[in-house]
């Protein structure tokens, strides 16, 4: 999550779209973490189980679908790294602008 964004509301939303997802096992029961500060975000992990591991696939592809419609939905951002480049051009005699 983006520096600045309620973590409570974050860990609370997760932990809702992990208690309601039908393709998950109940036992063990799924769970949340804030798992690390980052250089642009907070992130968090979302452990859970299932059947067999093909249905691996379709919870997570289902569960990332998710978390994007309901961090949308509550005006959650999720961060992306963003660099600045800066150019520099030399003049005609030969210094850097």
């Amino acid at each position: 999550m983006a520096y600045g964004s309620d973590l409570s509301q974050v860990h609370a939303l997760l932990s809702g779209l992990l208690a309601k997802n039908q393709l998950l096992l109940k036992d063990p029961p799924p769970f949340v973490v804030a798992k690390a500060f980052s250089e642009s975000s907070v992130d968090f992990e979302l452990f859970f189980w299932v059947h067999t591991v093909r249905e691996t696939y379709t919870a997570k592809s289902a569960l990332i679908m998710e978390v994007t419609a309901a961090f949308n939905e509550a005006g959650i951002r999720i961060p992306f790294p963003q660099r600045d480049v800066h150019f520099f051009n030399e003049d005609t005699e030969g210094r850097t602008a």
